[in-house]
C-alpha cells in the first residue's frame, strides 16, 4: 500500500498485474521467486525506510538471514516449500 501512498499508480498497477498473474497459474511452483520481482513494493519499501536507519539494518539484517537460509536449503538440496 505504500505504492498507492506515494502515489505511483502505473507501478501499483504493474505489481497488481504480476502478482495476478503468477498467482492465478495453474502450476504455482516459485510463487515467491516470482512475486519478488515486484519491484515497485521495494522501492516503496526503501523510501519508507530511508530516514530509519535501525529499520533498515533490522530489516537488512532479516533478508539476509532469509536468502542465508535459502542458499544453505538450495546448496544441500533441501525440499522447501511455499
Amino acid at each position: 500500500m505504500l505504492v498507492l501512498y506515494y502515489r505511483w499508480y502505473p507501478e501499483f498497477a504493474l505489481a497488481v498485474v504480476v502478482f495476478i498473474l503468477v498467482w492465478g497459474g495453474v502450476v504455482p511452483n516459485s510463487l515467491w521467486r516470482y512475486t519478488m520481482v515486484l519491484y515497485p513494493a521495494w522501492i516503496a519499501l526503501a523510501r519508507a525506510l530511508e530516514q530509519r536507519d535501525s529499520m533498515r539494518l533490522a530489516l537488512f539484517g532479516a533478508l539476509g538471514l532469509l536468502g542465508g537460509f535459502a542458499m544453505h536449503a538450495w546448496a544441500l538440496d533441501f525440499l522447501v516449500t511455499i
